[in-house]
């Protein structure tokens, strides 16, 4: 089994810059599912899991500042306060071998597969995370990213701690035959910051929906 990482992500370094500008593109695609299920499920008790939510639960916080009735809870291998707050849970574990105790309406995996020794257990415990009418969101770098991050990092632009933790880069179809195998349908998929990196829109196939 892979060791678990020494630190959780931002927990040594403040982003900024083009990392930061990085951050926010995948935090768009979050923003738009889950402002998505807000409008179709009004006065709903929504609740939104994010897988490798890093030190802080940065992401979270930022969306629950949004989003002040909608539950979140985060997941990381170190975090800084286990109960932010009432809105927010956050949960210290190990990614690769935690098991969900409930469901979820909106699932978040944005920019985490990358540093998993087993991406395709990721992809089920994603689906087993995701209520049956749920959503989930996963970014990815594609392997392009791979000369261009190790060069950023190389000059201090990005975290050389955390490229150097990437294990693999995912290609389109290696995500497609993912989410086969764990019986998520991908209702979107996309690329973002300039076609660096994956973004997927995934939910639970229903029976009759699985494509061939």
């Amino acid at each position: 089994m892979k060791a678990v990482r020494p630190n959780s992500y931002g927990q040594s370094r403040q982003f900024s810059g083009l990392e930061l500008w990085a951050i926010r593109r995948r935090q768009r695609v979050a923003l738009q599912a889950l402002r998505g299920l807000v409008h179709a499920r009004p006065g709903a008790e929504l609740r939104v899991l994010e897988l490798g939510c890093g030190y802080l639960g940065a992401n979270l916080q930022m969306m629950a500042a949004q989003f002040p009735l909608v539950h979140f809870t985060g997941l990381d291998v170190h975090i800084f306060d286990e109960g932010t707050s009432p809105q927010i849970q956050l949960i210290q574990g190990d990614i690769e071998v935690w098991q969900p105790k409930k469901q979820y309406d909106l699932v978040m995996s944005l920019a985490v597969v990358e540093h998993l020794a087993r991406p395709a257990e990721h992809f089920g415990v994603i689906a087993g995370c995701l209520k049956p009418d749920g959503l989930a969101v996963l970014t990815t770098p594609t392997p392009l990213a791979d000369i261009v991050l190790r060069s950023l990092a190389r000059a201090g632009i990005f975290d050389r701690g955390e490229i150097l933790d990437h294990q693999t880069y995912l290609t389109e179809s290696g995500i497609r035959g993912f989410c086969r195998r764990a019986k998520l349908e991908i209702m979107k998929y996309g690329r973002a910051s300039f076609g660096m990196n994956h973004t997927a829109l995934m939910r639970k196939e229903v029976d009759g929906d699985a494509k061939k």
